[in-house]
């Protein structure tokens, strides 16, 4: 059992207290069920999202805030609690540690003080027809329909 946030694509963000977290997938909306772990760490502490294993591929929309927080693009919905302990159990979020971290994080997000690529990056993630023409593109490839430009 650990403790973490809830963070959904549609911008909620919900303190969470997961059971079994052998059962993520299905809190995270998983179409497999199976998930990954992306690692970060806050003040010298480390944290885990969870996050979708075929987000992506399912076409499930970028999360924001994940994407925030974990410095590159994740979508469908994410669960962060805190690290695992020696035992390999999964321990809760130090919410005081990781808010603080977050905050500002927000802050140069939000005045582009810092990482003005990051929120250059979620906006593109964020555009329906960028990233419809970005998968056209990848189909393109995929296909072998390539055009030399000179």
């Amino acid at each position: 059992m650990a403790n973490g946030y809830l963070v959904l694509t549609d911008g909620n963000i919900l303190k969470h207290q997961q059971p079994a977290m052998s059962e993520v997938g299905e809190l995270i909306g998983a179409r497999t069920g199976l998930f990954d772990v992306v690692y970060g760490e806050v003040n010298g502490k480390v944290f885990l999202i969870w996050v979708d294993d075929t987000g992506l591929i399912d076409g499930r929309p970028v999360n924001p805030f994940a994407t925030l927080v974990a410095g590159r693009p994740l979508f469908g919905d994410v669960f962060i609690t805190g690290d695992e302990n020696d035992e390999g159990e999964v321990v809760d979020l130090d919410f005081e540690s990781f808010d603080e971290w977050l905050g500002a994080r927000l802050f140069e997000a939000l005045t582009g003080e810092e990482d003005e690529s990051l929120v250059e990056t979620t906006k593109i993630l964020s555009d329906d027809d960028a990233m419809a023409a970005i998968r056209e593109g990848e189909a393109d490839v995929a296909r072998g329909d390539l055009t030399d430009v000179e």
